[in-house]
């Protein structure tokens, strides 16, 4: 049997490492194709140029050519490594929606001397207060898990909504409350009921594993040519590291994103604006109060009202994006005017903001003098800038850093290798990004509200000139149609 050669040995070596090295270049996430061909190519005259020294019968290059087999091969193993750790973090970076949550229906009773340290078994012989206006899933499931608890059916009174049944508890008709924890920001909210919290004691939270239902919008464009494509971006204004999968939402933006003409719309909305709520069978709502029932609920009443299909949505924390700002050694924003919050001042015209910094500028509004429709463009102005600089030639130089502050920054319902499909592309094709901006306005008043009836909330109106307007901008680009930036009506 013939001696394997020393030189031959090391070559299969090499071609074992560079398969491997292929293998996890195009699996690393982001890279252009034109990126990996090259790559590739380069790889292959590697492992021919030293196929040429390996097999040639000369003493001389014997040693050569080992030296520079092993060589390659050491090397091509620490790039597979470190593309293999780096392809985990960027892939880690975006969490997708899980398929379930854990929905918590708390247990309640009025803070006194008593209650302060008393059980959920002290109140067994209480009455139980409930409404009949929202949420009969959670609510009746609770009441079993009560009845199952004590082992017998509790003493309770029904009241028409929720705030009857606050009410109810406060005028001690019954002793026990039960409420979803979702709907506790929207009683405090209220000038009558701000110190709700402060006047319970947290009994018991029952936890229910519901399944997260995507309803797909049923608006469709006909014959779409293009690439383009809608995002509802949810902003939860929340300093919790975990993002929630049901809640209030504080910004409110769809970004239309059409990769033929390289155009971003972003279309920010009001928080309290007053549209049909689809899970309420269109009852008109505060579009904050939708996400309660889930993004795919706001997404969809997006979708109604703008006449386009909404059907991708992501969540962002917007305490937790001040690392990726920072990251990216802060962004430049044009500030349309000066103001003061706090110990910060914005002057007007073009200005560097750090994370920090970029934070209070999206969450100001009290100072402004258009209030929240202030706040509202400046969350698109701030959102313009951090999409232009991630898509920057000079943001590879902060790439590591970028990719680790990103980590539970977002969550979505879009396919991972999707998003860094398109991400991709863009990092391979030349030209830099027009992204027009829009923020939505309206007359405010009060009304009763879908999600919380029975007493009057702040909405704002939707200006259906400026709802036809965006739309239209919007199925543009739909139509495969160039759109540039106008004035809204």
């Amino acid at each position: 049997m013939k001696k394997l050669r020393i030189t031959t040995l090391t070559w299969l070596i090499l071609l074992l490492t560079v398969g491997i090295g292929l293998y996890q270049l195009y699996r690393f996430p982001l890279l252009p194709s034109g990126w990996k061909l090259a790559a590739t190519f380069g790889y292959g005259l590697i492992l021919l140029v030293c196929g040429a020294l390996s097999f040639v019968r000369s003493r001389k290059l014997k040693y050569v050519g080992s030296a520079i087999n092993c060589m390659f091969a050491f090397m091509f193993c620490i790039v597979a490594v470190v593309m293999s750790f780096i392809g985990k973090n960027i892939r880690q970076s975006f969490t997708t929606m899980p398929d379930t949550f854990a929905m918590q229906v708390n247990v309640y009773a009025l803070k006194t001397e008593e209650s302060i340290n008393a059980s959920l078994m002290d109140y067994r012989d209480g009455v139980f207060i409930s409404q009949s206006s929202v949420d009969q899933d959670n609510q009746s499931e609770a009441l079993r898990m009560l009845n199952e608890m004590f082992g017998k059916d509790i003493a309770k009174i029904e009241k028409e909504t929720i705030w009857e049944a606050i009410n109810a508890l406060y005028n001690h008709e019954g002793q026990v409350l039960i409420l979803n924890s979702n709907y506790v920001p929207i009683i405090v909210e209220n000038t009558e009921y701000k110190t709700f919290e402060d006047d319970v004691v947290l009994l018991h939270t029952f936890t229910r594993e519901v399944s997260i239902e995507i309803e797909e919008p049923e608006v469709s464009i006909e014959d779409i040519p293009t690439n383009t494509f809608s995002v509802f971006v949810a902003g939860a204004d929340d300093s919790e590291t975990l993002l929630p999968v049901k809640s209030r939402t504080d910004v409110d933006i769809v970004a239309t994103i059409d990769p033929d003409h390289k155009t971003i719309a972003l279309v920010s909305f009001p928080r309290d604006y007053y549209i049909p709520n689809p899970y309420l069978n269109g009852g008109l709502d505060k579009l904050t109060h939708m996400s309660i029932y889930g993004l795919g609920n706001t997404a969809k009443a997006l979708s109604d009202i703008l006449n386009i299909p909404v059907n991708n949505y992501i969540m962002v924390n917007f305490f937790a994006f001040t690392r990726v700002v920072d990251s990216l050694g802060g962004i430049t924003i044009s500030n349309p005017y000066a103001f003061q919050s706090g110990r910060y001042s914005f002057p007007e015209g073009e200005i560097t903001l750090t994370g920090e910094e970029a934070l209070v500028y999206v969450r100001t509004r009290q100072t402004l003098a258009d209030g929240d429709f202030g706040r509202n463009r400046h969350q698109v102005i701030v959102l313009k800038a951090l999409i232009q600089k991630i898509l920057s030639a000079e943001s590879i130089v902060t790439y590591k850093n970028l990719m680790e502050s990103l980590q539970g920054t977002f969550q979505t319902n879009m396919g991972i290798d999707w998003i860094f499909d398109l991400l991709s592309e863009q990092l391979g094709s030349s030209g830099a990004w027009q992204i027009i901006m829009y923020s939505l306005q309206g007359a405010t008043g009060e009304e009763f509200c879908a999600s919380m009836p029975g007493i009057f909330l702040s909405v704002v109106y939707p200006n259906e000139e400026q709802i036809e307007f965006v739309s239209e901008q919007m199925k543009k680009m739909y139509r495969n149609e160039e759109i540039v930036q106008l004035t809204m009506p």
